[in-house]
């Protein structure tokens, strides 16, 4: 993404000043993540003893995680103007599915 926001909206303050910008004057993207567990329990023939199936799905949609402008590898100042605002990584993992079976007794 080439501007996350209005880069335009930010100018670099006079020698000395602090700006008027506040402390997080822009947000980054929307972090959207759906994990979702089925689980199965099974009685076995002998007293006491079940087994458990278990499934268990991160990211279940597979939705990109977006990072925030100026994370990794992206300095996130004036003094590269054609990365400021930009958005060019995502973070956390696509989809994972993990099994599971345990044995009780």
């Amino acid at each position: 993404m080439n501007e996350w926001f209005n880069t335009s909206c930010f100018s670099t303050p006079a020698a000395g000043e602090l700006g008027t910008a506040g402390r997080a004057p822009a947000t980054g993207p929307d972090f959207v993540n759906t994990d979702l567990s089925l689980i199965k329990h099974f009685a076995l023939p002998r007293e006491g003893m079940h087994l458990e199936f278990r499934s268990e799905f991160f990211n279940v949609w597979n939705h990109p995680q977006f990072a925030l402008p100026g994370e990794p590898g992206t300095p996130d100042d004036f003094n590269a103007p054609s990365l400021f605002g930009v958005v060019n990584s995502t973070v956390n993992n696509g989809r994972l599915i993990q099994f599971a079976l345990k044995l009780q007794f």
